[in-house]
């Protein structure tokens, strides 16, 4: 049994997870992109009922619901927290340079976007 598609539904269906593993191919692109939209909106509502359970759910239950989180779990959790940290840091570093610069000039913010992602990569 195969933990990433062989369990109960989480926020993806069996079938949004079939479809990220590349095991679906739709008729065309308007359903390719329906998915991924059905997927989107599955992700944003579910991150957005954690603040619910982290106030609503009991202590014990949440105890229970973390006891069964496994290293590769954690690391996962870990690793989304941080791509969501560095992306509100990057749009905070845009609108910094914005505000430098006194106007949106895409040209030149793209630039020090560069500038930048070639520092960071050192």
């Amino acid at each position: 049994m195969n933990s990433e598609t062989d369990r109960p539904r989480g926020i993806l269906t069996d079938t949004d997870r079939r479809y990220l593993f590349g095991g679906t191919d739709y008729a065309n692109e308007q359903s390719e992109r329906d998915a991924r939209y059905r997927i989107r909106e599955r992700v944003f509502n579910g991150l957005r009922d954690l603040d619910l359970v982290l106030r609503e759910l009991e202590g014990r239950d949440l105890e229970q619901v973390l006891k069964r989180l496994d290293e590769d779990d954690v690391e996962s959790i870990v690793a989304f927290a941080e791509y969501l940290e560095a992306a509100r840091e990057a749009e905070r570093k845009r609108e910094r340079m914005v505000t430098t610069l006194g106007r949106q000039d895409n040209s030149e913010l793209e630039k020090m976007e560069q500038a930048d992602s070639t520092e960071a990569d050192r």
